[in-house]
């Protein structure tokens, strides 16, 4: 048992251990395991329930990430029929093909938030002229909503029944094409000719270039 006292300890992630004599059906990692505490992760897959088990006399504290935390308590677990510890999110966990897909956007979608609130900082009132970035912030957005229904709809699909090959082969192939589309854009966010090409359609304005009309119908 750690003392008060003890200077405090740092456990990265690459320093985690598999974790040992989980509940059957699950599996996760501890960061700490000694006799009076025990921290780590614990998962199961979706629609999969842990075996009954006991925590003896250590206080138990969980944070639900994702889905349902159900705890039966009491002597010989008989308050859990009347006072269930039930806690969900609106949202289930979702396929582990999904998950990544579920990150990217969730990912992407803070960078497309700091992305517009660097331009409003740069730009400032200006930045309605600036249309070209704004269509590639809009074009990310859009792509980052269709990835989130995708992989909604895939996932309620799943809970259906239905095929899990043919729901999976087509949300990944959309969603994989969506990211490389969504990369695209926050690339030209940051490196692009639009200058250029302005300053060129101001030329062609101004009567220039009237070689490139000649020819023109």
């Amino acid at each position: 048992m750690r003392r008060v006292t003890d200077a405090p300890s740092v456990i990265r992630h690459d320093e985690r251990r598999v974790a040992s004599g989980l509940p059957a059906g699950s599996s996760g990692m501890e960061a700490i395991h000694d006799p009076g505490a025990w921290i780590g992760f614990l998962e199961l897959e979706p629609g999969a329930a842990s075996g009954w088990h006991h925590h003896g006399n250590w206080t138990s504290y969980a944070m639900v990430q994702a889905g349902i935390l159900r705890w039966e308590f009491g002597r010989h677990g008989a308050d859990g029929a009347r006072r269930d510890a039930e806690r969900q999110r609106a949202t289930r966990l979702a396929h582990r093909d999904l998950r990544p897909h579920v990150r990217y956007a969730a990912s992407a979608s803070k960078k497309l938030a700091r992305g517009l609130f660097h331009a409003m900082a740069r730009f400032g009132p200006k930045l309605d002229r600036e249309q070209l970035l704004l269509s590639r912030f809009v074009g990310a957005a859009t792509e980052l909503f269709a990835i989130s229904a995708t992989c909604s709809y895939a996932q309620w699909l799943l809970n259906q029944g239905k095929p899990a090959d043919e729901i999976l082969s087509i949300a990944s192939y959309f969603c994989r094409s969506a990211r490389m589309r969504i990369d695209h854009h926050f690339a030209g966010t940051a490196r692009n000719a639009d200058k250029r090409g302005y300053d060129l359609v101001q030329d062609l304005l101004a009567g220039k270039h009237e070689l490139l009309r000649q020819g023109m119908v």
